[in-house]
């Protein structure tokens, strides 16, 4: 027995695997948001911490106060850690001149997909304002 579909059911059928394309878009990109969003938000709260911590006066309300670079690895790390970033003391460099102080962060995060794991690496340099004499 030979089943005949005509053009209108052609037609649904279509729109119906376009749907099920469409809603497997979806899944995968809220799947990839909820494992994803910490590690993207926490880069920015990561990087203004940095960009904050380098300024001078930030610890002390004095303009011409140049942080101490354990400060600023301090209150770097108390961003990473209320993310939950694995970040280390020694991903964490300082340039320290007269005037101001960089920084530099280099970090790697582990995306776990299943059957896959992805390492995605941070990283960002911030300098501070320079000091007003």
């Amino acid at each position: 027995m030979i089943v005949k579909i005509d053009d209108k059911r052609k037609k649904q059928l279509g729109i119906q695997k376009l749907s099920y394309l469409i809603l497997l878009i979806l899944v995968a990109a809220i799947y990839f948001g909820i494992i994803a969003w910490r590690p993207i938000i926490g880069y920015y709260y990561i990087k203004d911490a940095a960009k904050d911590a380098a300024k001078p006066g930030y610890f002390k309300n004095k303009s011409d106060y140049v942080p101490t670079e354990n400060e600023v690895r301090t209150a770097i790390l108390q961003t990473a850690d209320e993310w939950k970033i694995p970040l280390k003391s020694y991903q964490i460099r300082m340039n320290r001149t007269k005037e101001n102080i960089t920084v530099t962060v280099d970090y790697t995060w582990t995306f776990n997909v299943p059957g896959y794991k992805y390492d995605y690496r941070f990283r960002f340099t911030e300098v501070g304002e320079q000091v007003r004499h």
